[in-house]
Parts: structure tokens; C-alpha cells; sequence
């Protein structure tokens, strides 16, 4: 499965903003952002029906979709839609509960409409 991060046209990349922000406050070092983009790399080698048997993604309504990616004792969430073997990632999260927040559900959603009308 391959992972793409979305701009909305007229707006930005949230996922790529969101781990250019993680990297500011990580030490150079060992980056967060870093292990994280090597989490997705080796997802990457997994097939969606392997992703979900691993419950490293979640289907969690309509065409919304959480990848789990779990770092340093912290769980990234990004999440997005799937089109065939690609997960588009429009919006993430460092989850703090044990249920994904419904506002950044919501957000993602809107987001993923924006991105299909669109297209």
C-alpha cells in the first residue's frame, strides 16, 4: 500500500505541516518525524488486506480511514481514504484517547469531500 499526503486546492498539506512541526521540537538526532516515515515506508510493503489484519489501519466510517503508527509512547493517527492501493492521508493526529476524536473525523471527512469534488 502506498501513502500520498493531499492538498486541498486553494489551501495546504495538514500531514506535511503537521510532521515538519513534529521535526521543529524533536531532537536532531533521532526525529519523531523520521520514525514515523519509516513506519509508513515499511507499511508500505504491506497490502491493505495485510494493514488491517495487523490493525495498523482502521476502517472507522463511510470512505475515512486511521493509520496507526505508534512512536516514543505516542500514537500518530493520519488519517485519509483509499483508492485502490493508496492511502491518501488528509489530516493527523497524536491521539490522547482511546477513541479517535470526532471533530478530527469530521475535518478529514470534509476534507476528503473537498478532494473527490475536485477531482
Amino acid at each position: 500500500m502506498e501513502f500520498e499526503t493531499c492538498t486541498i486546492p486553494g489551501s495546504k498539506d495538514y500531514v506535511s505541516e503537521f510532521l515538519e512541526e513534529l521535526y521543529d521540537r524533536a531532537d536532531p538526532e533521532e526525529t519523531t518525524t523520521q520514525k514515523i516515515l519509516d513506519k509508513l515506508m515499511w507499511f508500505g510493503q504491506l497490502n491493505k488486506a495485510q494493514m488491517m489484519k495487523a490493525q495498523h489501519i482502521k476502517h472507522l466510517r463511510g470512505d475515512l480511514y486511521e493509520v496507526r503508527v505508534p512512536v516514543r509512547g505516542n500514537q500518530f493517527r493520519f488519517l485519509g481514504y483509499i483508492e485502490g492501493e493508496t492511502l491518501y492521508m488528509v489530516h493527523a493526529i497524536i491521539k490522547k484517547r482511546q477513541t479517535t476524536p470526532p471533530k478530527a473525523m469530521s475535518l478529514a471527512q470534509k476534507r476528503i469531500k473537498l478532494l473527490k469534488h475536485e477531482n
